[in-house]
């Protein structure tokens, strides 16, 4: 095999490793329809990724199309040797990378074993043909708690080594994502937590609701807001985020 650049020959045993050197990377993308995981997965498709995208429904399919990302239709827990699905990427899934977006809080603990189960699975079929996937599991900066307020004496960002204090409500995914972490030795594949910001940008965001009380305030030129005027606002823009998940992988 020659290297044409530097006309120089490349020892055939080199061959293979070259070869896989210039593989596509592939990754999939659960809940990809949704804010962040739709964003994430055009970033990866932009950054030159084989992009897969997976859906419950077929009318969210022809959007991941039309931005060059392979639908797949049904759930986490369709995954697995005997699943029925008619798709060798639930029979034989094999990623370089999973993102991980979906939550169920009608049932939050029987969804989240449904998605360890598929990364599991999903991480032993990469594995017969070499290949260690690398998990981003989405979950959120509240897994933190809350800050202080602007002028606190004690006032600290939330780092990836800040302590998990989440509020009752959040507690089970910030549990049972932190359980994932912690068990990555006996796991088949590499896994970081990501715990976004608040973000914006596009058609939704977690600031609308301030816009939308703004808007029907009225012409009194007052909108009063229930909360202190030292609240830390912040965010990113969706994309960013995004980016940032590009970046990690």
């Amino acid at each position: 095999m020659r290297n044409q650049k530097h006309n120089q020959l490349i020892p055939i045993s080199d061959k293979y490793s070259v070869l896989s050197s210039m593989r596509q990377r592939t990754v999939l993308v659960t809940g990809a329809n949704g804010y962040i995981g739709n964003a994430v997965a055009k970033a990866f498709n932009r950054a030159g990724w084989k992009t897969y995208g997976l859906v419950r429904r077929v009318d969210d399919a022809s959007d991941l199309a039309k931005n060059e990302i392979y639908p797949i239709i049904g759930a986490p827990k369709d995954f697995g040797s005997s699943s029925e699905a008619n798709s060798d990427h639930f029979t034989h899934p094999v990623f370089d990378v999973v993102v991980s977006n979906t939550e169920d809080w009608s049932n939050f603990t029987k969804h989240f074993e449904e998605v360890r189960a598929m990364l599991l699975y999903i991480g032993e079929c990469s594995s017969v043909v070499g290949i260690r996937p690398l998990v981003l599991f989405s979950s959120g900066c509240k897994d933190y708690g809350f800050t202080g307020h602007h002028g606190d004496s004690d006032l600290a960002p939330h780092t990836e080594t800040s302590p998990p204090n989440a509020p009752p409500i959040l507690l089970p995914r910030t549990k049972m994502s932190s359980s994932l972490l912690q068990a990555r030795s006996e796991q088949p594949f590499d896994i970081a937590i990501i715990r976004p910001t608040p973000v914006y940008g596009y058609g939704s965001s977690n600031y609308g609701p301030l816009f939308i009380l703004a808007q029907n305030s009225g012409d009194t030129g007052v909108l009063p807001i229930p909360a202190s005027p030292n609240s830390i606002m912040h965010g990113a823009h969706v994309d960013d985020c995004a980016d940032a998940y590009v970046a990690l992988a």
